[in-house]
């Protein structure tokens, strides 16, 4: 699926959907974006990514500071 250009606001209101635990399809069909684009754009922007299905939270070890 192409994804348009987003707006910053579309950017914002697709990580805030994402950090309320919004479905990645749901949020992937509101913005006409691919499911795997909010984790990726959660992943760019550094926020914590959500864990699968009520697992720990993943932590992303090469983004933390020694």
């Amino acid at each position: 699926m192409s994804s348009p250009r987003l707006s910053e606001r579309n950017k914002r209101d697709i990580l805030a959907a994402y950090a309320n635990g919004e479905p990645l399809k749901q949020i992937a069909h509101r913005f006409g974006v691919d499911k795997s684009y909010p984790s990726i754009l959660a992943r760019r922007r550094c926020v914590q990514l959500r864990s699968p299905k009520g697992r720990a939270p993943v932590v992303d070890h090469a983004r933390r500071a020694i």
